[in-house]
C-alpha cells in the first residue's frame, strides 16, 4: 500500500479475508499526526484487489473489496505485502498478527532487484473506484 519514503521497509503476513478488509477499512479511517488519507491521490495502492471507496467531506470509508471481479473471501487466507505506514495500521487493529519484516529489503530495493532481472510493473489496472 501507501509509503511515505521508498526507503520503507517491507513486511509480510498472512491475514483472511475478513482481516484484510478491516485493514483496508482501518486504514482509510486511521488518522494521526504521521498519517492520514485528505484525498483521492492518497489513497493506498494494491494489486490483486480493487477497492471501492465512498467519498464525504470527512474523508473515505470502504463500501467493497473485490478479488477478480469477486467480493473478497472473507474466510480465504491471503498473502500481503506491507510497507511500514500498513504494517502498523495492522499491528494496532490485530496485535497478535505474524508480521514479518523482509530482511535487506526496502520498497526501492525490491523494484530495483526485480526491474534489473527484467521484470516490469503489470500494466495499470483500476483497483480503486471512488464514489460520491
Amino acid at each position: 500500500m501507501t509509503a511515505k519514503s521508498s526507503d520503507t521497509a517491507l513486511y509480510f503476513a498472512k491475514i483472511n479475508g475478513k482481516q484484510v478488509y478491516e485493514l483496508v477499512e482501518n486504514y482509510l479511517a486511521d488518522a494521526d499526526e504521521n498519517f492520514y488519507v485528505t484525498n483521492k491521490y492518497e489513497l493506498p495502492i494494491a494489486s490483486g484487489m480493487k477497492m471501492i471507496v465512498n467519498q464525504a467531506e470527512s474523508g473515505f470509508s470502504l463500501k467493497d473489496l473485490t478479488v477478480n471481479d469477486k467480493k473478497i473471501d472473507k474466510e480465504k487466507e491471503y498473502s500481503i505485502l506491507l510497507t511500514d505506514t500498513t504494517m502498523s495500521v495492522l499491528k494496532k487493529i490485530n496485535p497478535k498478527c505474524e508480521i514479518e519484516q523482509l530482511k535487506d529489503t526496502t520498497l526501492s530495493s525490491a523494484w530495483t532487484k526485480a526491474m534489473s532481472k527484467g521484470q516490469q510493473p503489470s500494466a495499470p489496472e483500476d483497483y480503486i473506484e471512488v464514489e460520491q
